[in-house]
């Protein structure tokens, strides 16, 4: 008797964690997103590093205080406080299965650029970083096919799998952005969007439970660039596409074009009822600083941030900036200043 007691209490330990791990253990589990809108929203989410969005810029400083590209223009943007909870895709694990062959392909084709490859490997199931929804969005005959779009308040209430035949492919969080005024050609827009962050998360089979997840090296660093700038509120002057004044929502994918130079943006402060920008002012050198707006300064090509716009500067700047700069703008190069706004672009 004691033997069938001891195999007994056995049996119910194992089922138990499996149901946990199933995500069926949980008292909230998610609830089916019942709006299309969100729905395509999500599954419309762009993988691709080269998406120009608020949030995910172009140029560097120089590109900020000019209007020379036709197809994108310098936007202050007003970013306010990411949105409570998570919405997650869930995947027919029939699909998977089937576009495993795929994903191994891209991997091997990619895994080494990285501009081309965000994700983890292709049989790392319990690493969710969207390398399956990508999959279904080249593979699939229509995206909303084999999936079911959910939303959970908090990451202990994610599972991995709705049944034993949905499974979790994706997790996203939002954060609502206005595009106050284009600030190239002087308009006003005070456009609201919704920007869709990727968030990777993962499970230990043990228990089951979803945790925030870091990759190392250079995807790393950019997926810590994100996260810091997903939690910032206030004002920034950056350059992005001029196709987003009409667009409701938009992916961010990645910060900066690649590992080693990230796309310049500005953070806006205000000061005697006067709006100024924080930019470098002074190029660090062992003690010696350099004048960022000294024309004979003899700095040349890429260290020479400001280009031709050094008067104009010259004329907004009003004083070294005393404070710092948000880490996900910072650059230790260089020691900012503040230059006042009107003075720079027009009103």
């Amino acid at each position: 008797m004691k033997r069938f007691y001891t195999a007994l209490l056995t049996f119910l330990i194992v089922i138990l964690s499996t149901w946990s791990f199933l995500g069926c253990g949980g008292a909230n589990l998610p609830g089916v997103v019942e709006d299309g809108r969100i729905v395509d929203q999500i599954l419309d989410f762009t993988f691709n590093d080269f998406v120009r969005t608020p949030g995910q810029p172009e140029g560097g400083y120089s590109d900020l205080l000019t209007d020379a590209h036709t197809d994108r223009a310098t936007y202050l943007t007003e970013y306010g406080a990411p949105d409570e909870g998570y919405y997650l895709v869930y995947l027919k694990r029939s699909l998977i299965d089937q576009y495993e062959a795929f994903l191994l392909e891209h991997e091997q084709a990619y895994a080494n650029n990285v501009y081309d490859y965000h994700f983890s490997a292709h049989d790392q199931y319990e690493i969710i970083d969207g390398k399956y929804l990508y999959c279904h969005q080249h593979q699939a005959t229509s995206v909303k096919e084999g999936v079911k779009v959910c939303f959970a308040r908090d990451i202990a209430d994610i599972p991995y799998k709705l049944d034993a035949e949905y499974q979790l492919v994706f997790c996203a969080q939002t954060k609502p952005a206005v595009i106050k005024a284009n600030l190239s050609n002087g308009q006003q827009l005070d456009r609201p969007i919704t920007l869709y962050k990727k968030t990777v998360i993962s499970f230990d089979e043990e228990n089951g439970r979803a945790r925030a997840y870091e990759f190392g090296y250079t995807e790393g660093e950019k997926q810590t660039r994100d996260n810091r700038w997903f939690e910032f509120e206030g004002l920034i002057i950056e350059e992005f596409s001029v196709e987003c004044e009409g667009m409701d929502y938009a992916p961010i994918s990645h910060r900066g074009n690649t590992h080693y130079e990230i796309a310049k943006q500005a953070l806006v402060v205000e000061k005697n009822d006067a709006y100024y920008v924080a930019l470098p002012r002074y190029l660090k050198n062992n003690g010696d600083p350099i004048d960022l707006l000294d024309a004979t300064s003899g700095l040349t090509g890429s260290a020479d941030i400001f280009g031709t716009e050094k008067a104009r500067l010259a004329q907004a700047f009003d004083c070294v900036f005393e404070e710092d700069v948000p880490a996900f703008l910072a650059d230790s190069r260089y020691e900012f200043g503040l230059y006042k706004c009107s003075l720079i672009w027009q009103d």
